[in-house]
């Protein structure tokens, strides 16, 4: 029964809530864009598959100086919840520019178009880790405060 095979083809495509499932780890193979891009699409679906998924996400591929000065992990939740992130979350759309690039630092402009209709810029700094359990592995440094830049037209 064609019914039966395409649902549990779609029960076996669920994404479980189990974060450890879930979560994209820091690793090697990731390029300073994607850590950026995983960031930013979970951001965007940030309530998927469970609440707050996507800034556990972001927080996951933080740089671990990043995640020292901005957690612990609920201070975080609450700083991307106050105003002047609020934007980012469940955002409409997103667009990645490189803006410097070295060896150990890339620099990314993010232009967020919030729900609201209204574009939000970010300054998104990525490093190469140095040291430690993720050396070699690019993870955020830092965020901006975002830059409004209008409605959306």
């Amino acid at each position: 029964n064609k019914g039966w095979l395409f649902a549990i083809i779609l029960t076996s495509m669920t994404v479980s809530a189990d974060p450890d499932k879930y979560l994209i780890e820091p690793n090697t193979n990731l390029e300073a864009r994607q850590v950026v891009t995983i960031q930013l699409e979970a951001l965007q679906h940030n309530d998927e598959p469970y609440v707050d998924a996507g800034i556990e996400q972001t927080w996951t591929l933080a740089h671990p100086l990043n995640q020292r000065q901005t957690g612990p992990f609920s201070r975080f939740t609450q700083m991307l919840k106050s105003p002047p992130y609020r934007a980012i979350l469940n955002h409409r759309s997103h667009h990645i520019e490189l803006s410097e690039s070295s060896a150990e630092q890339v620099i990314f402009l993010i232009t967020v178009e919030g729900m609201s209709g209204s574009a939000v810029g970010y300054e998104w700094m990525v490093e190469k880790v140095m040291s430690g359990e993720h050396a070699g592995c690019w993870m955020t440094t830092g965020v901006s405060m975002p830059v409004p830049l209008g409605d959306v037209i």
